[in-house]
């Protein structure tokens, strides 16, 4: 086994263990042990002999009898429910709920993810996807792609994933998630039992209670511009400074306000530096621009990432929410409905970089999802 489960709930990937800690088998629930010989790769194993097909197939079937068993409880249900139509099996469907519960532990192809959603969306059915457990550690989580596929929204916990662990039998509710990294988040966690909650009562226990967090951490300073401009090296950062370089600008002479990595830029595949720079170069080119002209570029130009419950739209909260900004620092006006930006450029060295003001207005514009 490539991956235990420690004493916290959290799937532990080998490379991460620590030998002092004790560990349990994801499938059966049994002692592990570390293996860190010479001749073979590195894994867990079961401090005693027994019977237990560990793998995610074994851990698969083990979460679907265990909540196909807590939702009959109160409520009808079928295990590997057969849609036709789709020629696909849903893990969990309750038929009077029109509602599909599925585990997902193992990669799955962006492609297939999408049709099956698609094909369950049209027979009209909600579904509900719970993940394996991540690692979480001091209040920041750490989430494969797989896992930012299902990171879902709704007003009273923000950005939000749900997870389930056979270990514990117990629900994990990760909520009020703010993108730090590409796969780091900051978050808050909830756990309840599944022996103290009915099938019925999950939506409304998702949605109870959550006080959101207000996180200034990704304030933006001279040290981590530079940081940032450094590890700009992929394909189409490189293709970007290029393109600067044509222009005779570059990216040393960005304004300081450009490039601000906002609370949702997760949503993108596109950089700040990369998007914002477009963005501003677009209302320049004739000095105004309508929201539904924006709106409009924004759906053709700029590279969203796919999620099964987050909609694209949701990206457009990033343009309003930088354009706010620029007009707070005096870069931009709103007017008739639209945006007017006028004097900013991209090849002269700024003589002074206002960061606290910059955190000042970030700070009053409180960026959030309404």
């Amino acid at each position: 086994m490539q991956r235990a489960i420690n004493q916290k709930d959290e799937l532990i990937q080998i490379n991460e263990a620590n030998v002092q800690h004790p560990y349990y088998c994801p499938s059966c629930g049994a002692i592990c042990i570390i293996k860190q010989g010479d001749k073979k790769r590195h894994h867990f194993a079961h401090k005693q002999n027994t019977s237990c097909q560990s793998g995610e197939g074994a851990t698969h079937r083990l979460v679907k009898k265990e909540l196909y068993d807590w939702i009959s409880k109160t409520d009808r249900a079928s295990s590997e429910f057969y849609f036709p139509e789709l020629k696909q099996r849903a893990d969990i469907y309750v038929p009077k709920m029109n509602h599909i519960i599925e585990y997902q532990e193992s990669h799955l192809q962006t492609k297939v993810l999408k049709e099956r959603m698609v094909g369950y969306r049209s027979l009209g059915k909600t579904v509900t996807w719970l993940t394996s457990v991540p690692k979480y550690k001091g209040g920041t989580l750490y989430l494969s792609q797989l896992q930012i596929f299902f990171i879902n929204y709704h007003p009273k916990c923000g950005f939000y994933l749900l997870s389930y662990c056979s270990i514990t039998k117990r629900v994990h509710l990760y909520y009020d998630l703010r993108g730090v990294s590409t796969k780091r988040f900051f978050a808050k966690v909830a756990k309840i039992g599944l022996a103290d909650l009915t099938y019925s009562e999950l939506s409304r226990w998702i949605i109870t209670h959550r006080d959101l967090i207000v996180n200034s951490t990704n304030e933006m300073t001279e040290h981590k511009r530079q940081t940032a401009i450094f590890k700009f090296k992929s394909k189409e950062q490189r293709m970007f400074q290029r393109e600067l370089y044509s222009a005779s600008e570059h990216l040393l002479y960005f304004p300081y306000y450009v490039g601000v990595v906002l609370p949702q830029q997760w949503l993108l595949d596109t950089d700040a530096f990369i998007w914002q720079y477009r963005l501003i170069k677009y209302i320049q080119t004739t000095g105004f621009k309508t929201i539904e002209e924006i709106s409009q570029w924004w759906d053709t130009i700029i590279a969203k990432k796919y999620f099964v419950y987050i909609h694209q739209q949701y990206s457009h909260h990033l343009w309003h929410s930088y354009l706010k900004l620029l007009v707070k620092l005096g870069y931009a006006l709103i007017e008739n409905n639209g945006y007017i930006i006028e004097g900013i450029v991209f090849n002269a060295i700024e003589k002074k970089r206002e960061w606290p003001r910059l955190k000042q207005a970030m700070n009053q514009l409180q960026i959030q999802l309404n």
